[in-house]
């Protein structure tokens, strides 16, 4: 008997096995039902590839977070989950995902970690094995960078009486608008901190996200590719602009390493959202004492750490 894709409901039949001639001397009851081919449609991943920004070799992992949403209307069995690739160990996985059965809806969270051991573009292929599909794979690449020692920047604050709003930024373009009045109303402060414009050991890379006029026009640092995705997640509407417009380090319990300082981020708490970095603590309260909200981690709620 044959199994169709349009045999969606249970199908029976009866086979009768003749012996020497003689007919019933066994019968054999048959039973089919196809499942719809969307049943079993592979999970769908969050993002649907992983690029890492360039990481200077030697400098440690740094994670991203990928999400399988199960969208098929039956169960999906994962067996495996495994790296594949020339370069895939400069990748390691951490994931609930392996030995599991998706019920329709259900999700499983994978974490990568990248630590390029060498330099120019690196990649590697993420498998989840399933009885339903042979393979199913997906993307992730990064780029390692020699640790050198490249010179810190400076991080430029800017700020615009109009809107009440603040900006930073390192980028020779933007300064240059800012600076030129092309981008009307924004003035310097005076204040700034610095950053480092590529991959240093034990920097992470800080990535900008615009947030779209009905949603504050301004922008969001993330200051790990961990936040910068939840941050997507969480508010798809943004428009990622780059994965890495400086590079900065993450304090550890809110606690900078020496030769370093405290970054604080203050976020106004308004329709028109904006946020505020800055190094001098000082600084942060007075923004906290107009009805800002302070971020970050530890007692004194640090978010980034800036080289001297």
């Amino acid at each position: 008997m044959y199994v169709t894709e349009s045999m969606s409901t249970p199908t029976r039949a009866r086979l009768d096995v003749a012996t020497n001639g003689t007919p019933g001397a066994a019968a054999v009851e048959l039973f089919a039902q196809s499942k719809p081919f969307g049943a079993y449609r592979p999970p769908v991943a969050t993002p649907h590839f992983v690029d890492f920004a360039a990481r200077a070799v030697g400098s440690g992992a740094t994670t991203r977070q990928i999400v399988f949403r199960h969208a098929g209307s039956d169960v999906f069995p994962i067996t495996t989950v495994a790296l594949r690739g020339a370069q895939s160990s400069d990748f390691t996985l951490a994931s609930d995902c392996a030995n599991r059965t998706l019920a329709e809806g259900g999700s499983c969270t994978l974490t990568v970690a990248f630590a390029p051991t060498a330099s120019g573009p690196r990649s590697a292929e993420i498998q989840l094995i399933s009885p339903f599909y042979s393979e199913f794979g997906l993307l992730v690449m990064g780029d390692g960078v020699a640790a050198g020692s490249t010179s810190p920047t400076t991080v430029i604050e800017y700020y615009h009486k109009g809107f009440d709003h603040y900006f930073v930024s390192s980028l020779d373009a933007d300064i240059d608008a800012l600076d030129s009045g092309r981008l009307a109303g924004w003035t310097r402060t005076g204040l700034t901190f610095k950053a480092y414009p590529g991959p240093v050991a034990g920097a992470d890379s800080i990535c900008r996200l615009y947030i779209p006029p009905a949603f504050g026009d301004s922008h969001f640092y993330g200051r790990s590719a961990t936040e910068c995705d939840q941050t997507r997640t969480k508010f798809p509407q943004f428009v990622f602009e780059s994965p890495a417009v400086m590079y900065l380090f993450v304090p550890v319990n809110g606690v900078c390493a020496a030769g370093t300082v405290p970054v604080y981020r203050a976020f106004s708490n308004r329709g028109d959202a904006n946020h505020r970095y800055t190094i001098s603590r000082a600084v942060r309260d007075e923004m906290v004492a107009r009805g800002w909200i302070a971020e970050g981690d530890g007692p004194d709620l640090v978010v980034m750490c800036a080289p001297l």
